[in-house]
């Protein structure tokens, strides 16, 4: 791919000659006929504005004056919604080009990469990591610096835009953190960074490449007793904000479950930030409304096999902003404070899950308890970002990916069962996972036969041998203690006039 058709070149400055002409001059050595955009907020009177303007007698140069120091992001950003070839160039008004490495950037291009340069070691709030004290309470994120990177211009759409602060790339990359995607999309090029200075994590050092001194616009504003970025900075959609949860629901084809669904997380004492549905029905669900929701609509393709969970499960992986994930069945009760009581655990775990999973067989009013301690069913899971990579790296397999977790921290401990209910916890050996009982404060209700498509597991089955006739549905109303929400099963049971049990399924009526 030949540089000149796929690479535009951008640049912000600001009554900056002496650094323009430089950066300029010294990229114009090794790329003649690259387009170059720079967006100038220089003063009229000043030399950079002159000089700038006298810059577009060069076809290949652009300039739009903005006559104001908008800030380098959104500078940035203008310069990248007035280019038309696919990847921009994005560098500093204060380097200086020694030796081009572009085409290389552009050769470790792939289809979904985001971008190539220098990677920093970043705090959530845009600083680097470490620069505060409260830094080492939280994360870090892995932050590709837009003094000199090439960027993918048909990804840069598909996350935050830059905005003016003093890392404008921040919430760009607060969102392709969030999706865990830090890893996979940014790409760190050889003997880049900065030249002089030195931060916490890193320290200036000469360069092959790219000469890069840490001034530039900030000093000037500095020398001349000015902030260093001009007006407020734009907010930083800080990971720390809210509770930082996420929950995951696939979905196909039961329009009920799914509004139940939504009803129980909508109830729950502790709201999740976000929720994430991954439908690959023949019909894209209805009538969502929910603060927060990543509504993902996959069409399934001839040769995907029958259950298609785990491909709707690495959809919603690319999507997940929080730090605790939750699995949020759809054909699943939730009680209101089933997030909460996970939650709490997960502060000490890094999975978490319920054991002697609760099934309740609807059309046949019957029900069952699993003796399971080892492992925990995917619909009563939840799990902590630092333990994210993992599960991804096991997601396929056979059907049973929840077994496939908890093999992660139990082993062939895992299937351990028991009946002896005076266990009511089981604690990896390696200490990262917790099995509890929710005996004494009923948790979640597994329901099973609801109208729609059918599961894969042992419980979806009413003729098991396990199951028992819930008489007057006693047991529903034990384990669904909330009045109204036990009510709603209880009507589902009775409505013989919208619904009918058939092959052991409740299915619409005629």
């Amino acid at each position: 791919m030949q540089i000149e058709e796929a690479v535009s070149g951008i640049c912000v400055t600001y009554n900056t000659k002496d650094l323009i002409e430089r950066t300029y001059t010294s990229i114009r050595k090794f790329h003649f006929n690259m387009r170059i955009i720079i967006v100038d907020g220089s003063e009229e009177k000043n030399s950079c504005f002159e000089y700038v303007k006298e810059l577009t007698k060069d076809p290949n140069t652009q300039v739009f004056h903005v006559n104001k120091n908008i800030g380098h992001g959104r500078g940035l950003h203008i310069g990248i919604e007035n280019t038309e070839t696919k990847f921009a160039l994005i560098f500093d008004s204060d380097i200086e080009m020694l030796k081009s490495p572009v085409q290389a950037m552009l050769d470790m291009m792939e289809e979904d990469t985001y971008g190539i340069g220098y990677i920093e070691k970043t705090a959530f709030d845009g600083h680097e990591w470490g620069s505060k004290a409260v830094h080492k309470t939280q994360g870090w994120m892995r932050y590709l610096h837009p003094y000199f990177c090439l960027i993918n211009l048909d990804e840069y759409d598909k996350y935050k835009p830059f905005i003016h602060h003093g890392a404008p790339a921040v919430n760009t990359m607060l969102d392709i953190h969030r999706r865990g995607l830090g890893n996979k999309i940014i790409k760190e090029f050889p003997g880049l960074g900065h030249s002089s200075g030195q931060g916490v994590n890193w320290k200036g050092e000469t360069r092959e490449y790219i000469r890069h001194d840490t001034y530039g616009t900030r000093a000037y504003r500095r020398s001349k007793g000015l902030e260093e970025i001009e007006g407020v900075w734009e907010r930083v959609d800080n990971i720390e904000k809210g509770n930082g949860i996420t929950c995951i629901t696939c979905t196909g084809d039961r329009p009920l479950a799914l509004s139940l669904c939504q009803r129980w997380l909508k109830n729950q004492t502790l709201v999740p930030n976000q929720w994430i549905i991954v439908d690959d029905g023949k019909i894209p669900a209805k009538n969502l409304d929910f603060i927060g929701l990543n509504y993902v609509y996959r069409r399934v393709k001839p040769n995907e096999p029958k259950h298609t969970m785990l491909l709707n499960l690495k959809e919603a992986f690319e999507w997940v902003k929080g730090d605790k994930i939750f699995f949020f069945e759809d054909d699943e009760y939730y009680a209101p404070n089933y997030i909460e009581e996970m939650s709490s655990r997960l502060d000490n775990y890094e999975v978490v899950g319920i054991g002697r999973s609760k099934y309740y067989y609807l059309p046949l009013t019957k029900y069952g308890v699993h003796s399971n301690m080892g492992h925990a069913s995917l619909a009563q899971t939840a799990f902590k970002r630092s333990f994210f990579n993992e599960i991804k790296d096991i997601l396929f397999g056979d059907n049973y990916f929840d077994i496939r977790i908890w093999k992660l921290v139990n082993g062939t401990n895992a299937s351990f069962e028991s009946k002896v209910t005076s266990i009511s916890e089981s604690i990896s050996s390696d200490g990262r996972g917790l099995i509890f009982d929710d005996k004494n404060s009923s948790l979640y209700v597994g329901m099973k036969g609801m109208p729609g498509r059918a599961g894969i597991g042992s419980g979806h089955n009413g003729n098991m041998s396990w199951y028992t006739l819930d008489t007057n549905k006693s047991v529903l109303k034990k384990w669904i203690s909330k009045e109204e929400d036990f009510k709603i099963y209880s009507h589902l049971l009775d409505d013989t006039k919208n619904f009918k049990a058939e092959k052991g399924r409740l299915i619409p009526s005629k």
